[in-house]
Parts: C-alpha cells; structure tokens; sequence
C-alpha cells in the first residue's frame, strides 16, 4: 500500500509540474534553467520516476498560487487550449484579464512577471489564428504595449503581426460576390498579396486605370457569422470584466462592443464615416483622410486613395521635434475636436491607423466609430470645465448626473476628483507636457489598481469607449516623445470667447498630483 500510495503522490506531483511548465510555455530544459536543476531531473519528475524534493514542490506551489492554479485543476483543460468559438471568447477575456495585470508595478516580483509574460505568450498566439471577436478584443487593448517589458511587448505584437491572409482564390470570390468582377478586371494592375491583415479583412494595393494608386480592404468571408456567433457566447467576456466592475450594470459593456464590433463589419456604413471625416478637416492640410472610391466599394469592399506616409516607429526615428509636435498637436485636434465639434470619435487608435509625414498625419480605418449625444457631449464639457476650474462639486455633480455612480453614499468623489485631475494633467497648467510612459503608467495605477471606486462605478454606453480616447491617444503621443502645449486649445473648445477661463495651475498643485495614489 505504501509504494502505491507513493507512484500516486508522484502522478499528482508530475501533473502539477508538467501543468505549470505547460502554463509558463516552456520547454524542459528552460524550465530546468528557471529553477536550477538539471534538465535531465524535470524528465525524470514529469515522468514520475522520482519524486520532486521539497525545495522545488515549494517553488512549485508558488507559481502554482500566482498562476491560479492547484491540484484540483491539473487535468481541467485550459479555456484558450481548445477550439469552440466559447473558448475563444474566453481566451479574449483572459487576454482582457493579464492586460490589467500587466500593468501592475511587478519590478520586485520576477515570479509574477514570468507568468505575465507566458500567459500573454500563449493568449496572443492563440488569438493570432483567428478572425474573430477573440482577436478584435485583443487589439482593442494592445496600445498599452508602451507601459509593458520589451518582451512583454514582443508577445503581444503578435496581434497585428501573426494574422493569416486569405487565399487569391477567395479574395476573388469576394470581388465576384460583391462586384460581379475579379480584382483584375476592375483594377489596372492588383497585388495578390496583402499589405495589411487584421482582424477583419485584409488591405491590398491596386492602380487605377487613371493611374491613382489604392488602398482595396476586403472582408474575410463569413466573418459576420463568426462574430455574431462569438457575441452570442460573450457572457464569459461580460462576468470576466465584473470582476473589476463590480458595480456595472449588465450588459451595456457588452452591448455597447458588439454594436460597434459588428458595424465595423459594414463596409458602406466605414465609407459613410470616412467620407464625414474627410469633410470635417477638409480645410487642415495636417490631417489627411483618404477618398473614397464608391463604384469600387461595397458592403464587404472599401477602396480608398492609397495614402502615403511612414508607420509611427519608422516616423519616431528620423523626425525632428517640431515634426513630433506637429504631429501630436493634429492627433489632439482629430479627437477633441471630432468629439466636441462633430460629436464622433475614432475609437481604434492604434498605431497600424495612422501615417506619418512631416507635414501631415493620415488617419486610416473608420469601421468603429463611436458617435454621441449632445447631451453627453455638453455634459463631458461640463465636467472638463468642473475639472480645469478646481471645482469638487461639480466634479461630483457631473458623475451623477451622467450615471457613472450607482450609489453616491458609498462612493469616494474625492479620489475620483484627484484622479480625473492627474488624467487631465498634460491640460492643467501653461507650457508644453512631455507625454511620457510614466505618466501613462501612473493613469492607469489610478484608475485601475488604487482606484476605490472601481467596483462602486457604473459604465454607461457613452462611456465604454473613453478609455480609448484617454489611454489610447495619450499612448500615441507618448510613442511620438510628444512634447506639446494644448491647454489653448482645448479651452477654446470647452469656452465662449466673452466666458472667463480658469487659471492655470500653479508648479505646487501639479507637483501634489504626483504624490497622488
């Protein structure tokens, strides 16, 4: 009994190392370098011929307890390890859960890390195999790569990286579905191969027979379907976000992506709102939004001029600082004003959607855009106003009223005051604000992690996208090294010209928001 007993104890141990080996992504011998050992003894103790020493069954359960992990969960199989469309939403909302997690402040805890980075490893390949809601949601959050390890960010490169084109064969198919002709029949010349792949569809360059060089997007077929299947299954998605959002009401969350998620999938309705875009700046020769080509376009086609410029890594090396910050300065014009003037906003600002010159930024991609109330657009007012002029109730005022706080007596309006503060720093005082990583880390330290009122808040539809507005440009000007004054501008958007404007913060007020959280 007793040497049956013990090949069982084995069993149990080599599962559990076999599982945490699996979950960290790595192969014996690198498991072996991580814990210190031989790599001919991690073969023997998966194998179960001897039994693990008590030294590393310790440093076992500790990554066991950061992982999640325990015995009872050795055999479970892993959501994102299978391949129902159920699995995959999953998989997305794990991805959802090791951003927050990723962001945390781990320099001290090496553990921790290591599992971040291998739970990131697995997700995003995962997810770089599909089509589908599991990698739209992966993207979403992919801008926060700035605040990340350099391997970190490697991982999650994968997203926009490791997509898989469709065939010739069925890019044709497309064509002849929608326009009755293949893409050499309607283009002077066409590239089979894509330039671009994303979630989606995928872009293709083509010549005109005029000579105009364009940009031709179309859609993987049957990616509808797909989609409307994986939000019929997204509950798993909603529940993995109350766990942050504790006081949400269910399901705007949900709702309000699978709107937006599946009106990307229109290519007239992305061609509606680029051709309003392209008018909103037409008198701004630093904005560039491509034409469309409406004859050449279709529900499941989009052709546009093909515009030039450089990705956003290529720009950063060789532009000057005044280029830097004239590229900033029409990125906050694009979003503020498309928000307060135009009453849409761009919710994808990702770094594959822009262009870069010295003269002109190109936005790209107007699949997902986010139009407002006017109601919601004076009150957002309203509370920047509250928020440059230094007035708490007002501050508290506005939450309420725009439904972000389902019970004021458990609420704390005054960390919500300070933090909305320290978010709208770079608008606080005179002079240009270097947009640094650490100021994006430290927004997401207060609104994330030392945030009370994270599971007392409710997310209204309006609200849902904002954080793409806040982190995701901030995390574009902070790719740029942007250092950039717009405290003007951004009061002549929120004041009449005749209104009294709140003064500046002084140097003692803004370095108190530094010791904040």
């Amino acid at each position: 009994m007793p040497r049956m007993l013990d090949r069982v104890d084995r069993r149990s141990e080599s599962q559990r190392l076999r599982h945490v080996r699996d979950e960290l992504d790595l192969t014996q011998r690198q498991l072996a370098e991580l814990f210190g050992v031989a790599a001919s003894a991690i073969a023997q103790w998966e194998s179960g011929q001897h039994t693990i020493p008590g030294p590393v069954l310790r440093l076992l359960e500790l990554y066991e307890r950061e992982m999640g992990l325990g015995e009872q969960t050795v055999t479970k199989r892993l959501p994102f390890e299978a391949t129902t469309r159920t699995a995959r939403v999953a998989a997305a909302s794990v991805l959802w859960l090791v951003f927050f997690g990723a962001l945390q402040e781990s320099e001290g805890n090496p553990l921790l890390r290591q599992v971040r980075e291998a739970s990131l490893r697995r997700v995003t390949r995962m997810l770089g195999e599909l089509k589908g809601l599991a990698m739209k949601l992966g993207q979403m959050i992919s801008y926060a790569d700035v605040i990340m390890t350099e391997r970190e960010r490697a991982v999650l490169s994968m997203l926009q990286t490791d997509t898989k084109p469709m065939s010739a064969a069925a890019v044709c198919q497309v064509f002849v579905q929608e326009l009755g002709k293949t893409p050499r029949q309607l283009f002077a010349t066409w590239s089979a191969d894509p330039i671009a792949t994303a979630s989606i569809g995928q872009v293709h360059e083509a010549r005109l027979a005029d000579g105009r060089s364009v940009a031709v997007k179309v859609q993987y077929p049957r990616i509808v379907q797909a989609l409307e299947i994986d939000l019929g299954h997204a509950a798993r998605f909603d529940r993995a976000l109350a766990l942050f959002f504790r006081g949400q009401q269910h399901p705007i969350i949900l709702d309000e992506l699978r709107a937006r998620i599946l009106e990307e999938c229109d290519y007239t309705l992305e061609a509606s709102n680029q051709g309003e875009a392209a008018r909103a700046f037409a008198a701004r020769s630093d904005i560039r939004i491509a034409g469309v080509i409406p004859e050449l376009s279709s529900r499941r086609i989009l052709t546009s001029e093909l515009l030039a410029g450089a990705p956003l890594l290529s720009f950063v090396k060789t532009a000057s600082a005044s280029a830097r910050e004239r590229a900033a300065l029409a990125l906050l014009d694009f979003y503020f004003q498309g928000l307060f003037l135009h009453r849409f906003f761009h919710t994808d600002p990702a770094p594959t959607n822009f262009l870069f010159t010295d003269e002109h930024v190109c936005f790209l991609d107007f699949g997902r855009i986010k139009r407002f109330s006017q109601r919601f657009v004076d009150q957002l007012k309203q509370m920047l106003r509250a928020i440059l002029s230094r007035d708490r109730d007002g501050v508290r005022a506005m939450l309420i009223d725009m439904g972000a706080v389902p019970d004021p007596h458990t609420y704390d309006f005054d960390y919500a005051y300070r933090a909305l503060l320290h978010v709208h720093r770079p608008f606080l005082g005179e002079g240009a604000f270097a947009y640094t990583a650490e100021h994006l880390r430290k927004m997401w330290h207060v609104f994330i992690y030392a945030n009370p009122n994270r599971s007392r808040i409710n997310i209204t539809p309006d609200m849902v996208f904002l954080n793409q507005f806040y982190f995701g440009v901030t995390a574009m000007l902070v790719r740029l090294g942007a250092r950039v004054d717009y405290r003007a501008r951004l009061l002549d958007l929120l004041y009449g010209p005749d209104e009294q404007r709140p003064a500046p913060f002084t140097d003692a007020e803004q370095r108190a928001l530094l010791e904040f959280g």
